[in-house]
């Protein structure tokens, strides 16, 4: 018999990425580790989610369109046990409306970072440690050479646009 693949859940995670260089993360309430403001995707666009996410978590109301950082490799419970499996989607904002408020009960504080002071891979969610190790440093390195566009590494991809994703996460999914 051939086994069930599970599809992965999709998830939006919000970087914003401040003027004076600082990223915004939230300490979680439910594992007391410190996150990307997002979550699941529903039935919109991996944007729309990334802006109603930060809307119900934090109050904010992001603007412009954000450019794709990269995607994480998948985390969760043992696929073949039946748990949850997620992939992140990395989203980079630079544009805003608000300050972070406490609005749902999901976090217990929200925080700037500067990028230098980010906290270490035991204190941030699984997601958000990949983030932090290979994406993030990826694009500082970018913004450092002034370069026009990301170039990514073998793990990692940015898209154009929300259609390119959109195309893209169509393959992976149907690859599984």
């Amino acid at each position: 018999l051939m086994q069930q693949v599970k599809r992965p859940t999709l998830v939006a995670s919000n970087v914003l990425l401040s003027q004076s260089g600082e990223i915004l993360l939230g300490l979680r309430s439910d594992n007391l580790k410190w996150a990307t403001p997002g979550g699941k995707v529903d039935m919109e666009s991996v944007v729309e989610a990334g802006r109603r996410e930060q809307k119900e978590e934090s109050g904010m109301e992001l603007k412009g369109e954000p450019i794709c950082l990269g995607y994480s490799d998948g985390w969760g419970w043992p696929i073949n046990e039946g748990g949850p499996w997620f992939v992140c989607i990395f989203l980079l904002w630079r544009a805003w409306h608000g300050f972070p408020e406490l609005k749902d009960g999901s976090h217990l504080q929200w925080r700037w970072f500067k990028y230098e002071e980010l906290p270490g891979p035991d204190m941030v969610t699984q997601g958000t440690r990949h983030l932090l190790a290979e994406l993030l440093p990826n694009y500082m390195a970018h913004l450092a050479r002034q370069e026009e566009d990301v170039i990514p590494d073998a793990d990692s991809a940015v898209f154009d646009d929300d259609e390119d994703f959109q195309t893209f996460f169509h393959y992976f999914t149907e690859q599984l």
